[in-house]
């Protein structure tokens, strides 16, 4: 009998005819069938309510980064029960990067996770987050730090079915990591949906500063209702803004591509990128705009004033300036880190028309196009009653009956 655990040694990546139609990020049934029935697909379905790992907590999130993730980086020698949890999320086509050691987002076995996948148990706990009111959370009531955890949903799996998850051995990884906080994404009926892991040692590679073009981003964000915090999402030149990650499925393309170090102006005014600021100065010049900057008395950092985007805005606050000066520039995507070591993450704010002049501030769901598989290459449909950033709409029917998938790989 075959175990999760050994490694491929015959097929290193297993085609699947139906997976294509897939498409990955939680479309309608998972690649599980093209790897064959095995102990963490259809015959563990009993055990689908059980956990072998968690990331309600800082201390099980961190036994959860340091202990069960395989060291392994192509789909050769990735083993069976983590490699069924990759195509689940990209479908047939894997992305190129594979190594789940740097993976900052991992989707939680929730009510949809089961719904979506119901011959692939993955054995990650749901936390309880009845406590939070979708649509009134703001980050701060979702973040996970050494005084702040939430409980775990469920029992235990019994050692039989974790052991298959463990990693082989040699496969473990080499290092000690300390996570010090992450966030949980809600997801609904007071459960969660998946956790953004906090840390310069999970940040995707950030490659050059400045303009450049066409690029896919994979990306997570969550449903807010702090207004004021979230900065009007969608409207009133806000833009709609994402966590860069690697393990969702889901992504959005720039086409003009800004990266800063930090975010480009600072909340309070101060510039991080003169050349970012530069660039809009002398466009705002050139047209005559009410665009001008404010000096402070010398030895003070250089303020931009806030108030010419009072017409741009319409009256409605805006929490940054910098994504109007983007759309202004003609930059689609901006994209910094946020926070400081072991806080840190990648911001990204979509800035194209859609979702600078919305009428309503947006969801989960965004005014732009969302893509799913492992290299974009799937429609992402998502259902806006949901919490988070999900390919959960249902604009298309695609009903594979387990018999005719298995015909068909």
């Amino acid at each position: 009998m075959n175990n999760d655990s050994d490694r491929h040694k015959t097929n290193a990546t297993p085609q699947c005819a139906a997976c294509d139609m897939l498409g990955g990020a939680y479309f309608s049934l998972s690649a599980a069938f093209a790897l064959g029935s095995g102990p963490a697909g259809p015959s563990n379905v009993k055990n689908a309510n059980c956990h072998c790992f968690s990331m309600c907590d800082l201390k099980s999130a961190n036994n959860f980064l340091n202990s069960w993730l395989p060291n392994s980086s192509t789909a050769a020698t990735m083993p069976l029960s983590w490699l069924r949890y990759l195509h689940a999320i990209y479908g047939s086509q894997l992305p190129d990067a594979l190594d789940l050691t740097k993976f900052n987002f991992f989707y939680h076995g929730d009510d949809d996770w089961r719904r979506k996948h119901e011959h692939l148990q993955w054995p990650m706990a749901s936390c309880d987050m009845e406590s939070i009111k979708l649509g009134e959370a703001g980050p701060a009531s979702l973040f996970v730090h050494s005084q702040r955890s939430f409980k775990t949903i469920g029992r235990e799996c019994e050692p039989e079915v974790c052991v298959r998850w463990r990693p082989p051995q040699g496969s473990q990884p080499l290092r000690s990591v300390r996570v010090k906080s992450l966030f949980i994404i809600p997801s609904r009926n007071g459960t969660s949906y998946g956790a953004v892991v906090n840390g310069q040692y999970v940040m995707p590679a950030f490659g050059e500063f400045g303009l450049t073009h066409t690029q896919l981003f994979e990306v997570m964000r969550f449903r807010t209702g702090n207004l004021f915090d979230a900065g009007y999402e969608g409207t009133a030149g806000n833009g709609c803004w994402f966590w860069q990650v690697m393990g969702s499925g889901i992504w959005v393309e720039g086409n003009r591509v800004w990266t800063s170090q930090f975010k480009p102006v600072s909340h309070s005014g101060k510039i991080n990128d003169r050349a970012f600021v530069d660039n809009w100065v002398q466009r705002s010049n050139r047209f005559n705009t009410s665009a001008r900057i404010c000096k402070q008395s010398p030895g003070n950092a250089t303020l931009l004033c806030r108030s010419q985007f009072h017409n741009f805005t319409g009256g409605v606050p805006n929490k940054e300036t910098y994504p109007a000066m983007a759309y202004q520039l003609n930059i689609d995507v901006l994209r910094y880190h946020v926070g400081h070591g072991d806080s840190m993450l990648v911001e990204l704010v979509v800035t194209s028309g859609d979702c600078m002049h919305g009428t309503h501030p947006i969801h989960a769901c965004v005014p732009v196009r969302t893509m799913a598989g492992g290299k974009g290459q799937h429609p992402c449909v998502c259902d806006d009653l949901h919490p988070a950033l999900n390919c959960l709409g249902e604009s298309e029917s695609i009903t594979i009956s387990h018999n005719e998938l298995r015909t068909r790989t």
